[in-house]
């Protein structure tokens, strides 16, 4: 195999290709975010917030000790359903999300356009 003539290049590990193998799945279902860029950042959040948040598979090792990647991250978790635990991490607990300095100071965002067919397209494998 030619990479392997090459013993310094970096290599994908499998846990990795298995996340890129979902998220493909997952842009291929939406066509590739044909549409406006908000939609499709919505989507990636939608995908990364339901990624951190359901439960790890019974069998996992890492289901042992924790439920799911949020509580690996945190330490804790708010209930013991997984979309309970996700609504109420999500509310920040009723603390306001942004105060008035940091709305100054952030810059406007960008207006959301539409795609073109050359931009939402997949690359063709050769």
């Amino acid at each position: 195999i030619k990479a392997y003539t090459y013993p310094t290049a970096h290599r994908t590990s499998t846990m990795l290709d298995r996340l890129m193998d979902h998220m493909d799945r997952r842009f291929y279902a939406a066509h590739y975010f044909h549409g406006h860029l908000m939609t499709a950042e919505y989507a990636v959040r939608a995908g990364a917030l339901l990624g951190n948040f359901l439960p790890y598979c019974p069998r996992a090792a890492a289901a042992q000790q924790y439920q799911s990647p949020a509580h690996k991250l945190n330490g804790f978790v708010y209930h013991d359903n997984w979309l309970h635990n996700l609504l109420i991490s999500a509310s920040m607990g009723g603390v306001p999300a942004v105060t008035t300095e940091s709305v100054r100071t952030r810059p406007a965002p960008l207006p959301a356009r539409r795609l073109s067919r050359r931009e939402w397209q997949p690359a063709r494998i050769l």
